[in-house]
């Protein structure tokens, strides 16, 4: 028989039936710890018993009862029997997250890993990303991108970048972010900052290449 969990549900909490209790439990991200199945008012029995019952009702957790290595008595990830407390517990440490980046790097590589990069890369805001950070990229190569931008200035410029691409989706012409000082010229250079950006049509863009004149277009 599996033990109930002896907490107390906070007052004022919405009491949910065993049904909408197991799903949200079900919902809760990789890093909640168990405690917030409580101020959900989620009782761990409400989880599924075990991982092949929690695959059946396609839930995320399960929960036995019984303590993981550790000690800790949690509920348990389908996908790798692995105890939710140990892994909060592990992320918060620089080895855990040096082995957070490693399996991030490994299913990246993966067939699985290939296909979602490659469906975020085709989504609109993929396509702003790629362009902002191969753009950020180039820029930093040429250390165009002054150290004392401040979050809000970097911020002005990815919304740049993500404009080209709404221009783009919306009128069905390629646009793209483009430099008005070039980062590279004979006589100047400008900087990657977001007041020397405009958005430009991508024929414009080549039409301009990295020249600098006020009577260009």
């Amino acid at each position: 028989m599996r033990q109930k969990a002896k907490t107390r549900s906070p007052r004022g909490s919405v009491n949910l039936s065993p049904a909408d209790r197991a799903d949200a439990g079900s919902c809760l991200t990789v890093f909640d710890l168990p405690e917030t199945l409580t101020r959900l008012g989620i009782e761990y029995d409400a989880l599924p018993a075990s991982a092949a019952e929690a695959k059946a009702r396609s839930a995320k957790r399960y929960y036995t009862g019984k303590p993981c290595k550790h000690g800790h008595v949690a509920p348990r990830f389908a996908s790798n029997w692995g105890c939710v407390t140990c892994l909060a517990n592990r992320d918060r440490t620089k080895a855990g997250r040096k082995w957070m980046r490693a399996g991030v790097r490994k299913y990246a590589k993966t067939e699985k890993g290939r296909a979602t990069r490659k469906r975020y890369e085709q989504s609109p805001k993929g396509k702003a990303m790629v362009r902002f950070l191969d753009a950020k990229r180039r820029a930093a190569k040429m250390q165009a991108t002054p150290s004392w931008l401040c979050a809000d200035q970097k911020n002005a410029i990815a919304l740049l970048y993500t404009e080209a691409v709404s221009i783009t989706d919306e009128t069905g012409i390629a646009h793209e972010v483009d430099h008005i000082i070039p980062l590279i010229n004979h006589s100047v250079c400008g900087l990657h900052v977001p007041w020397n950006l405009e958005v430009l049509t991508a024929e414009a863009n080549r039409r301009k290449s990295n020249t600098f004149d006020d009577g260009w277009s």
